[in-house]
Formats: C-alpha cells, structure tokens, sequence
C-alpha cells in the first residue's frame, strides 16, 4: 500500500513562526516608543493578539502531530495483527 505522508509540523510551523516574530517585532517597536513616553495601546494590542496566536498556532501543529504519530502507531499494529491473522 502507498502511505501518504502528513506532517502538519512543516506545514504550518511556518505560519506559527512568522506570527510570533511579527508581533515580537511590533512589542521591540512598541517598548521602545514608551521609553520615550509614547504610548500605542492598540499596537500593543496587536502584539499581544499575534503572539497570542502564534503560540495557538504552535500547540495546534504539536497537538496534530501527535495525533497523526499516533495514527501511524495505530495503523502498524493493525496490520500486524491481521498479518498475523492470515497466517494462521
């Protein structure tokens, strides 16, 4: 049988990733605005909204992941028991 790989670590780590850096990106900007006495609530907000997602995003993939190894653990058992099955 042709086994079709899934691996939603690569697929989507990417998007998780870029999310983060983009609101630790806008917090650098943001920090160093209020060392002046500038405040930007909403960007803050933003920040905090895509780190917030980011993160989300990485513990969905490592959730999924495991759902697929263990998908594949189960799979190889099965057909090891119906192996053994037709043997007999």
């Amino acid at each position: 049988m042709n086994e079709v790989k899934h691996n939603p670590l690569s697929y989507l780590s990417l998007v998780g990733i870029f999310l983060i850096s983009v609101g630790i990106t806008i917090s650098i900007y943001v920090v160093n605005e209020w060392f002046k006495s500038i405040d930007h609530i909403p960007l803050t907000i933003l920040a905090t909204l895509l780190i917030g997602m980011g993160m989300g995003v990485l513990i969905m993939i490592s959730i999924s992941e495991l759902m697929v190894y263990q998908h594949k653990e189960n799979m190889h058992m099965i057909r090891q028991i119906i192996n053994e099955k037709e043997k007999k």
